[in-house]
């Protein structure tokens, strides 16, 4: 045990680690390093375990927390009145809580926001909570309730730094009319180390050029892998292709962040041919990270051939991507198609314009928990 830290503290860092690890793996380690041949079984829901069964899975960790995990995502808002009544409820414990926060946050109903906000009103101590709250927030539709829960762990100066990071990078995917405010408090010279770079990150994500100077002084200066990650989205955010190559090649920095940079930059500012066909690669063997940022910009290119394919072959990141979209692939005999999941189904000349609509600010989300684990370091 570290000096200074009690056992409560190492079992809430314990807590932490395989919560992580659990989220972690429902949106990423199954297609991480390519397309996984997928048991059109397990898609069967007839042979799954009840709801309320796969959520009390959920008190544990481990190989069927996880397959318990992503079968609730797959079945979608059915799960949403269990699902509720299990966060809300007195009895539940703190890991069924937390990696129910997460699969929420996959499912991406509206109707979770005032559970989800109620809970994190009740564990009000809780840090990790907060921020597994945030995370999920940030994928779920623009809400005001939402937005002002996130400004009031921004507006609190003495509030937990790890929480004002995760206010932050709710703000980078859902901006508001009070996002700027942040990113030019956060990203000030006279912020602190802990929370510059998600400010940075942040003015970068609302099309900042300004930010740019400062990013690089960050990088220069020397960061952890993970903040060093962050700095560097953010400048894809904001520099083209081919200088930010050239910035790169002056820069120490991993190979494996100097390569997620710049498919970044090709996705956000590349000629439409080059950007897809970055997309379909990342779409193949990119991270979960990538492969959400992928479906969304096929999706939004109206590319379904590549999007049909993962998801017959029950890609997690792109299914739970899709729909939290409001988009389905269904296979009939003149091939695969898009269908909006609406009672009224959309033309397709309608559902193009209904994705450009919904993805304006798409690109450059990234990995959900980027910010999560640079606290750590």
């Amino acid at each position: 045990m570290r000096p200074g830290h009690d056992r409560s503290s190492c079992a809430q860092h314990l807590l932490r680690t395989l919560v992580l690890a659990f989220a972690c793996a429902l949106n990423a380690t199954a297609f991480a390093h390519g397309p996984i041949p997928i048991d059109p079984a397990l898609f069967d829901q007839t042979a799954w375990p009840s709801i309320e069964e796969d959520i009390q899975s959920l008190s544990s960790f481990g190989a069927r927390a996880q397959a318990a995990g992503e079968r609730l995502v797959e079945r979608g808002p059915v799960i949403l009145p269990a699902a509720h009544a299990a966060l809300r409820g007195a009895e539940s414990s703190m890991p069924l809580k937390m990696q129910l926060i997460t699969v929420l946050g996959e499912v991406g109903a509206a109707e979770s926001v005032d559970a989800l906000l109620e809970v994190a009103e009740v564990h009000k101590s809780d840090r990790y909570l907060y921020q597994n709250t945030l995370l999920a927030l940030a994928k779920l539709p623009p809400d005001e309730n939402a937005t002002a829960f996130a400004d009031l762990q921004l507006d609190r100066a003495d509030n937990d730094p790890l929480i004002q990071r995760s206010a932050l990078w709710y703000h980078a995917q859902r901006p508001t009319a009070t996002s700027t405010r942040w990113a030019v408090q956060y990203g000030a010279p006279e912020a602190s180390r802990n929370l510059r770079y998600a400010g940075l990150y942040l003015a970068a994500k609302l099309g900042d050029a300004s930010a740019r100077n400062a990013i690089l002084e960050l990088i220069r200066a020397g960061q952890n892998p993970a903040r060093e990650r962050v700095l560097l989205q953010g400048l894809a955010e904001i520099v083209l292709p081919g200088e930010l190559e050239q910035i790169l090649n002056n820069l120490s920095v991993s190979d494996m962040h100097r390569r997620e940079a710049l498919r970044l930059s090709t996705l956000k500012h590349g000629a439409a041919e080059e950007r897809d066909a970055v997309a379909e690669q990342m779409l193949v063997t990119g991270t979960g990270e990538e492969q959400q940022t992928a479906a969304r910009t096929l999706l939004m290119s109206a590319k379904v051939e590549p999007l049909a394919e993962s998801w017959t072959q029950g890609n997690p990141v792109v299914r739970s991507t899709l729909r939290r979209e409001g988009f389905e692939i269904h296979q009939d005999a003149e091939g695969a198609h898009l269908e909006a999941i609406s009672r009224n189904k959309k033309s397709p000349g309608i559902w193009v314009i209904g994705a450009a609509l919904l993805l304006g600010g798409v690109l450059g989300f990234g990995v959900w928990w980027k910010m999560r684990v640079a606290e750590k370091r």
